[in-house]
């Protein structure tokens, strides 16, 4: 496969990349970037990633540059609080559920049984998740690290986290207390505020999609439009399942 030099460094590039993987330097803008001004690329030389306490904070405020940062030196850490953050408030949902009916015990019982279960199920959902994105990368003719992608896809899952926070608050008002034998009044259709979760996770996954895509295209040197067309097609799959499975009556 032929190669170019960039002109600013003189480090052998990719024909097809839109910026320079070592100095920044702009070959062209992908229409995205005009439109959406958050989704620009940085524009200077990288001098040294970011503290975690700033990447998680610039993830959420100038995401642009937190992936940027990111995608040049991908980190555990990060990834690990934020799947642990996600274990933890799937486990919650389950906890809080235990705790509207009038009566149950053994509350951290529950939690510790319940524990395990999100972990194997959130670690699954993220390897089929992030392998078919990172599947599709590599058939796309990029050379990318599965480990990279999964570790890009965690920073992204913070709104995710965020919106499931928000939630259990939002549930553990408005939720009535309920009987042991009247325990299926507590999720949809009897309850549907549980419409609001859905909508909260939802917009959450979408946005996790966006911050997705501006990790891929800078570690893989991606176009913005091939990266968001890679992240949301997956993504909205997911979402559509979500929806369908969630709203389906408990009898």
């Amino acid at each position: 496969m032929s190669t170019l030099r960039c002109p600013q460094c003189h480090h052998r590039i990719h024909p097809q990349d839109p910026t320079c993987g070592f100095c920044g330097f702009r070959f062209r803008y992908d229409r995205f970037e005009r439109v959406l001004p958050f989704m620009r690329r940085p524009e200077r030389r990288w001098q040294g990633r970011l503290s975690l306490r700033q990447r998680l904070w610039s993830t959420l405020t100038v995401p642009s540059v937190a992936f940027w940062d990111i995608a040049r030196e991908p980190d555990r850490a990060g990834a690990f609080l934020i799947l642990l953050g996600n274990v933890f408030s799937i486990s919650l949902f389950y906890l809080l559920i235990i705790l509207k009916v009038t009566g149950a015990t053994s509350l951290i019982y529950g939690f510790l049984a319940v524990f395990p279960i999100s972990t194997l199920f959130l670690i699954i959902y993220n390897l089929v998740f992030y392998g078919i994105i990172h599947m599709i990368i590599r058939l796309s003719g990029r050379k990318a690290s599965f480990g990279d992608t999964f570790i890009l896809g965690q920073y992204s899952a913070l709104p995710l986290l965020l919106a499931n926070l928000l939630s259990l608050g939002v549930l553990f008002v408005l939720l009535p207390a309920v009987s042991a034998s009247e325990l299926s009044r507590l999720v949809y259709p009897y309850q549907p505020i549980w419409l609001v979760v859905l909508v909260l996770t939802s917009i959450a996954s979408l946005w996790g999609a966006v911050l997705l895509t501006l990790g891929i295209r800078e570690r893989y040197h991606m176009s913005t439009s091939s990266a968001l067309l890679t992240t949301f097609t997956v993504t909205i799959i997911v979402v559509l399942l979500g929806v369908f499975a969630r709203l389906v009556p408990i009898t």
